[in-house]
């Protein structure tokens, strides 16, 4: 038995887990709906291509967490698209949106970038073992633990250092709306 094996660990029938990620997907691509109606297109596209992300992360032939681009691609996903769904459903009536918008959210959005993708690279250095006997060869593999490290706390430094840069450029200022 893998410990890691969710499933197996606390014996869940594959049926019931499918079931269940098809429930939880149907609701929230019902809330997606209905709030794309009220807010607009954008919300619809963003939902598209983060559902199309997370299925190519775990699922398919060739899933994306096997690769050592698991980590950017779940930091992009939820930093960046989190981040710009929430900015965007909270000013879109308020605010006419200037050309910059999206690369000021991806300044806002860094340092959640940075610390979602070292949660993943936390767990690949632990488990670079265990990922290569069941078919996952994860950036640490590839670049080795010490090399993972570094690129580890460089993350952490860069999130730092976009926080900064993000309150500065009045990106992220209780003082002002987001994105100003």
């Amino acid at each position: 038995m893998n410990d890691n094996n969710i499933l197996e660990k606390f014996n869940i029938s594959r049926n019931w887990a499918r079931n269940v990620i098809i429930l939880l997907t149907l609701v929230s691509a019902t809330i997606g709906i209905i709030l794309s109606f009220k807010v607009g297109w954008i919300i619809l596209l963003i939902g598209f291509f983060s559902y199309l992300i997370g299925y190519c992360y775990s699922g398919g032939p060739y899933p994306i967490l096997k690769t050592p681009f698991g980590e950017p691609a779940s930091g992009i996903t939820m930093g960046y698209n989190i981040t710009l769904l929430g900015i965007y459903v909270n000013i879109y009536n308020i605010h006419s949106f200037d050309s910059f918008f999206w690369a000021k959210a991806i300044i806002v959005a860094c340092p959640a970038i940075f610390v979602i993708a070292n949660v993943m690279l936390a767990n690949n250095i632990c488990d670079v073992e265990e990922d290569v006997k069941i078919g996952r060869k994860t950036l640490p593999f590839y670049i080795g633990r010490k090399n993972a490290l570094i690129v580890l706390c460089t993350y952490y430094v860069l999130a730092y250092i976009f926080l900064i840069l993000s309150i500065v450029l009045h990106y992220s200022c209780t003082i002002y709306l987001p994105l100003l």
